[in-house]
Formats: structure tokens, C-alpha cells, sequence
């Protein structure tokens, strides 16, 4: 009987040591995050903003997210979980079924107080005769084409004599313009 008890008394202690040993064995590091949004930042001396910005163990770590939309267009894939990521901001192709059409032709004026241009249309078997100006919408995406790189443009950057390609919607406005060289 004293045997069990011993026994029983000897496993009990060695379980017990055998957790104590996992509890005391595993080190804890503390961790220190604090949320700083007074933090600022810049890219090419230019402002960016970034809502959500952390030091964890005094380095910055800000959402993945936030610095892709930075570079360009993300595009999140459930499905698959995979986010891609392209160097620039695209626009849909045209929608004849909404009304858009697409026109090519050369810049021959620019109006940036007004946001419009004039072009000397080029026509082909599918083109629709516009008048110019033409309006360019407020979010117009404006796409640099050379070989199999693409950049975006801002507005300043149209110049007369390039040469474009221009998704207009249903009310003739231009809500994407592609150059290319």
C-alpha cells in the first residue's frame, strides 16, 4: 500500500515538474505597440498619407495595403488570397454596351484651366466622328505606354502632338486616355 502511495506520489511529482519545466522553459519577450499617427511621410520630398501607422518594438510598420495603393492599383483575389499588384493605375476597357466608345487621334491643343483637348481625329472602320474639345473627367486615368512599360500621367503632362487613344463615356466625356511611343 505504502508502495502505491509512493508510486502515485512520484508520478504526481513528475508531471508536475514536467509542466512547471514547460511553463519556466518558454521565453516571453515583451512586446511594445503604440499607434502614432503624428508620424509623417514622404516619398520623393512629396507628403503621403497613411492613416494607420505603428511602432512595434520601436520600428514603424504600417497596412501593406496603404503603401501598395501608393505604387499603383491593387486588386485582392479572395479565391486564390492573392493580391496583385501593377505599377500603375489602369481603367476598365470601353463598354459599348454603356454607351462609350474609343477614338484615336493627335492632341492639337490643351486647355488645363479647363480640362480639355482638341484632336485631329484618325479614323478606321469602327470610329465615331467626335467634336472638339473634348471634356476629360475629373478622374480621368491617363496611361504613358513604351514597349511593355506603362506609367500614369497626370493632366500637366498631355502635350499637343502626342498621340492617344481615348475611352469616352455616353456624354462624350474622356475618362481614360492611353499614349503611346
Amino acid at each position: 500500500m505504502i508502495n502505491k502511495k509512493i508510486k502515485t506520489t512520484l508520478a504526481f511529482i513528475f508531471i508536475l515538474a514536467l509542466f512547471s519545466y514547460g511553463a519556466y522553459g518558454i521565453k516571453s519577450e515583451k512586446v511594445s505597440i503604440e499607434k502614432d499617427n503624428k508620424i509623417s511621410l514622404s516619398i520623393n520630398a512629396k507628403p503621403i498619407d497613411i492613416k494607420d501607422k505603428y511602432l512595434i518594438n520601436g520600428k514603424l510598420y504600417v497596412p501593406v495595403r496603404d503603401i501598395f495603393e501608393l505604387i499603383g492599383d491593387v486588386v485582392w483575389n479572395q479565391e486564390n488570397k492573392h493580391v496583385a499588384l501593377t505599377t500603375y493605375k489602369d481603367f476598365e476597357e470601353c463598354n459599348y454596351k454603356k454607351g462609350e466608345y474609343f477614338v484615336y487621334g493627335l492632341i492639337t491643343k490643351v486647355d488645363y484651366d479647363k480640362k480639355t483637348i482638341s484632336i485631329e481625329q484618325h479614323f478606321d472602320d469602327n470610329s465615331r466622328e467626335v467634336i472638339s474639345p473634348l471634356v476629360l473627367k475629373d478622374d480621368i486615368v491617363i496611361i504613358l505606354k513604351r514597349n511593355d512599360k506603362m506609367m500614369n500621367l497626370d493632366i500637366k503632362d498631355l502635350k499637343c502632338g502626342d498621340c492617344i487613344g481615348a475611352v469616352l463615356d455616353k456624354d462624350d466625356n474622356i475618362r481614360g486616355i492611353i499614349i503611346t511611343f
